[in-house]
């Protein structure tokens, strides 16, 4: 995967990506494309982000071995 320059293409809307603003670096988020916003586990950064790429699925879990964490993360996406 290649990095994505924000100014050239957007992420679709809800997408899980990795993001790049120069002053704190690389994160993952999600896309929200009515804001113009990547929303991290740090908060949010709206016009700030130069690149984008977009996330790896997450592997595949056996469902009887889903942890509480997983559900909850899963009913969030």
């Amino acid at each position: 995967m290649d990095w994505v320059e924000h100014a050239k293409q957007k992420p679709e809307d809800g997408q899980y990506v990795w993001y790049f603003f120069e002053i704190t670096g690389v994160a993952y988020g999600r896309y929200d494309a009515e804001g113009n916003c990547y929303y991290g586990h740090n908060g949010f950064l709206c016009g700030d982000v130069t690149h984008w790429m977009p996330a790896p699925n997450p592997p595949e879990t056996d469902p009887a071995k889903i942890t509480h964490r997983e559900e909850v993360m899963t009913k969030r996406s």
